[in-house]
Parts: structure tokens; C-alpha cells; sequence
């Protein structure tokens, strides 16, 4: 059941789980905890929805480089940043986990696979991308990542029954926690406020915390901060090494077949509406694995103009749960010649038609490199509406960052000229000055990660492999800030297998 903490005033309540933060694990968690028999209380800040692409509460202050993602990557609502995201979901490969010391091994991931696949209605299919083979020799492979509808792609759309009726969790909008109370190495109690000066103070057996990777953090230093560094005290790792993937488009493609380069490269639709799309991978066992972090390369498209973009457009709005206005609908149908042709590649080649004019771009996605001096910390003078520190961002891309972006760069142009795809398209590097530039400016993706690392010890990481902090007996983390590296895929897939291991723990109550 949802309600409000607007206008309620001072209440109390005392529950077996509590689940700070109703995004896009923290629905999840809530609702299979209530169907075990637990007595579950969410907090979430935000409304239902948010209807602007900013959001004041995630107001933070940059020490180095800008971080826009603190900004425009963050939303404060039930289904939180599922209500915007693009929707790629593919688990990393096994090297990545292997290579990035992570305490918990792929295979024990990848037994939550299918699970993720069935609650976002995705094909239970390989990854591997049937629609081209390269050599046995060739250091790269090809995936495609899985894509949920549009509906589906927002996580409250598929729980919304679950979440409203009676019987559900109690799943409290416009309640930010502010205030925790630690007692003999368990966090007894938090206190959420609203703007109006209405509070819920929340006694409870167990907390999990699911408010994203930058507000989990905050939070964490808060409590901190608030209870005598009981965190600190235990691990210096809290709020440090915060990382994310950086794209870089390194290429522009030149078209030489543009029907083959559609095919190969276009979304392309499967069944229940999802879709996928192809990504260019090193092989797990390149050497070249040796010298370069986990990275991806995607050809995308940088001029979606006319029919293409307007067609995304309504679909971003359906994801909103919102309804395309008639405005909407007209521009569309300004581009009816492209509309007729895309609806016959939707219906016989099961792809998305490149527009007119195509402008093709290489993007390199590449893992940042884990650096101490990159952190999240809470500002000494600087206040929220609720009187809370905000948080300080000091983030920017290394020279070692930089030097990996330029050997990925140079492998994967390497790879395409000596590979089928230089007949259907022409690598053209950029400028080397113009790709420094990019990478001077360039900004996180929206996967940070990093700053409450998980490990197999508290000198290395904030939380063990179950996701359970060191410092505290009843409380866990599940946020990408907890993933030690970010990994050659997007992370949502592996958050999702996470939150489901984490579940999978928690025996019945009855």
C-alpha cells in the first residue's frame, strides 16, 4: 500500500524489514520480502512519479570535474532511475569478474539469470550474436544485450499491483531519511522527514538500503557520521574509489553498404516487445585483456533526426507511464514515407530502420580504473532542505583512464580492418586531438559504482560478499556502489542477479 508522509505529522511504526530507497531494486526487495511473510516498511523519497528531469534533492557539489549523472542521471520516485533508463541488460562476461577480484564468482551469479530474464519478460536465449561470425583467431566476439519494452523497462509498471493493494508492503513517497540511530553494531532506528515537517521514525529488526549507488553512499556517511564512525572506524573504503564507464565515440563509419551496417547494427525486435542490441567485445581470452580494462564498442547513431527520433520520443513518454500528446503524434506522421518503410523492416526483418541520413559513430565504452582519490564525501558547510550535508563529488577521468581509451581504440580499429565489417563500412579514426578533448570533457554514463565496494575482507571493501556490512549486523547494501569494478556490460543485469542472491538468503517467515 502506498501513502504519503505529507500532511501526517509525527508517527511511529516497528517492522521486520525496513527498505530505504523504492527505485529500481528497492520495489523489487520490497515485494518478494512481503510474499516470504516479513512485515515490510519502504521509504522512498520522492513522489509516484517525477515529472521533471531534476531533481533539488539531488543537489551535490563537484570538488574536481563536473559529474552531470549526480544530476540528470538520478530520479527520486517509485521505479526511480527504471522510469528513464535505456534498458541494456547483459551480465558481464566471466573475465571481467575474474580480473576485477570481485568476491563473488560469475557462475554464482549467473544461477539468478533467468529469474531477471522472467520478471522483465526477456527471451531465455544466448547472448551470442547469431547474425555474425568472426574467425576462431579473432580477439573480439559479438553479444547482444536484451532490452525490456518500453512498459516494462520502468520497474513500478510491473509491480504496480503487487505494491497498491492492502496486503503489500507499506511503501511511504516524500519520506527521506535523515537521521539513524546505531546500538551495539546494529542500526536500530531511522527517522524519514518531509518538506512539511511531517516524520516517521522506523524501529526494525533489518535494514536494506536500494536508493542507488550516489544516494546509498550519501546516506552511509551520514549514518557515519551521525553514530561515532562506526562505519570508519572498521574500513577506510566507504565513499572512495567512485568510478563509472566512460563513452567515447572514437569513429566515425563510413557507409559503404548501409542496408548490411542496419541489419548488423540496428536494434533489433524480439518476442514480448524487447529488443537487442549488438556490442563488440574482447574476447575472454585476448591477451590483450592483460593491458586493457573491460570495454565495449557499439556503432550508434548521432543524428536522429525526423521519424527516428520522434518514434523514440513517444516511446520515452509511454516509459514515463505517461501518454504521447497529439503533438506528438503529428510530427510523427510528417515522416509517414520513413514510417511505412520502418514498419515493413519492424515486420520482415524484425529490425529498426536506420534514419534517412544516417550518421554512424564507433562509441568506445570502457571501465574506469578504480582510484582512491575519486570519492564521495559529505560537504562541512553545505546543507540540503532537511539540514543534512550534501554530498561532494570529486570525480574526473585519469591519464591512465585516457591511455586505455586509446588502446581500445587502436585494437578495435585494428580488429574492424582486418575483419568482415571493413566491407560494409569504413573505421575512420578521429582527429587524436579531437578525441583528447572528448575525453577532457568527458562525463560518467549513469554506472557509478565503487564507493560501499563489496569484499571478501573490511580492509578492502564496505560490505561482505552477501552484501551485508562489516559494521553493522543487520544491514545491506544492494546498489551498484557496492560492484568493485564496473565490468565490460551495463550494470543493471548484474544488479538485478545480485538482489535476487541477496532474496534467495532470507528464509520464510512462516
Amino acid at each position: 500500500m502506498i501513502k504519503d508522509l505529507s500532511g501526517i505529522g509525527s508517527i511511529d511504526a516497528d517492522v521486520d524489514y525496513t527498505i530505504i530507497g523504492v527505485g529500481t531494486v528497492g520495489v523489487l526487495i520490497a515485494n518478494e520480502l512481503t510474499k516470504k511473510g516479513y512485515n515490510v516498511l519502504a521509504l522512498e523519497s520522492g513522489g509516484i512519479t517525477q515529472e521533471s528531469e531534476t531533481n533539488k534533492l539531488n543537489e551535490v557539489i563537484y570538488k574536481k570535474s563536473k559529474y552531470e549523472s549526480a544530476k540528470n542521471g538520478r530520479f527520486r520516485c517509485l521505479g526511480g532511475t527504471s522510469s528513464r533508463w535505456g534498458g541494456a541488460m547483459l551480465p558481464n562476461l566471466s573475465k571481467d569478474i575474474e580480473l576485477g577480484n570481485w568476491p563473488i564468482s560469475s557462475e554464482e551469479m549467473i544461477k539468478h539469470l533467468k529469474k531477471v530474464e522472467d520478471l522483465f519478460k526477456l527471451p531465455n536465449d544466448s547472448y551470442k550474436n547469431p547474425f555474425i561470425n568472426f574467425k576462431k583467431e579473432s580477439n573480439f566476439i559479438s553479444r547482444l544485450a536484451k532490452l525490456p519494452s518500453f512498459k516494462n523497462r520502468n520497474i513500478f509498471n510491473i509491480f504496480n499491483k503487487e505494491i497498491t493493494k492492502k496486503n503489500g508492503p507499506s511503501v511511504w513517497i516524500n519520506a527521506t531519511v535523515t537521521k539513524f540511530k546505531v546500538n551495539n553494531k546494529k542500526l536500530e532506528q531511522v527517522i524519514a522527514e518531509n518538506i512539511d515537517g511531517s516524520s516517521i521514525t522506523v524501529k526494525s529488526k533489518n535494514f536494506i538500503f536500494t536508493s542507488g549507488a550516489i544516494e546509498t553512499t550519501r546516506l552511509m556517511l551520514l549514518l557515519n557520521q551521525q553514530n561515532n564512525n562506526c562505519i570508519s572506524n572498521i574500513t577506510n573504503k566507504l565513499g572512495s574509489n567512485f568510478s563509472d564507464h566512460i563513452s567515447i565515440p572514437v569513429a566515425n563509419i563510413k557507409i559503404k553498404n548501409k542496408k548490411k551496417l542496419n541489419e548488423l547494427f540496428a536494434y533489433h525486435f524480439d518476442i514480448n516487445q524487447t529488443m537487442k542490441s549488438m556490442r563488440l567485445e574482447l574476447n575472454e581470452n585476448c591477451p590483450s585483456r592483460e593491458i586493457i580494462p573491460p570495454f565495449f564498442g557499439r556503432v550508434v547513431i548521432s543524428n536522429t533526426s525526423g521519424g527516428y527520433e520522434n518514434l523514440r520520443e513517444i516511446f520515452r513518454i509511454l516509459q514515463k507511464r505517461k501518454i504521447p500528446s497529439l503533438k506528438n503524434l503529428l510530427e510523427l506522421t510528417k515522416e509517414l514515407p520513413w514510417i511505412l518503410k520502418a514498419i515493413w523492416w519492424r515486420i520482415y526483418k524484425k529490425t529498426l530502420l536506420f534514419p534517412k541520413k544516417p550518421d554512424l559513430e564507433m562509441n568506445i565504452v570502457i571501465e574506469q580504473v578504480s582510484d582512491p582519490s575519486n570519492k564521495i564525501s559529505l560537504s562541512i558547510d553545505k546543507n540540503d532542505v532537511f539540514k543534512q550535508p550534501l554530498a561532494e563529488i570529486n570525480w574526473s577521468v585519469s591519464e591512465s583512464d585516457s591511455k586505455n581509451i586509446f588502446n581500445a581504440t587502436y585494437t578495435m580499429q585494428e580488429f574492424w580492418n582486418t575483419s568482415s565489417l571493413s566491407k560494409i563500412g569504413d573505421f575512420r579514426l578521429k582527429d587524436t586531438r579531437k578525441i583528447n578533448e572528448l575525453i577532457k570533457n568527458a562525463d560518467g554514463i549513469h554506472h557509478p559504482s565503487g564507493t560501499t565496494r563489496m569484499s571478501n575482507d573490511k580492509q578492502n571493501g564496505v560490505v561482505d560478499n552477501n552484501l551485508q556490512l562489516f559494521s553493522l549486523e543487520n544491514t545491506g547494501i544492494i546498489s551498484t556502489s557496492v560492484f568493485p569494478t564496473g565490468g565490460g556490460s551495463n550494470p543493471t543485469m548484474t544488479l538485478f542477479m545480485l538482489a535476487y542472491r541477496y532474496i534467495d538468503r532470507i528464509k520464510k517467515k512462516y
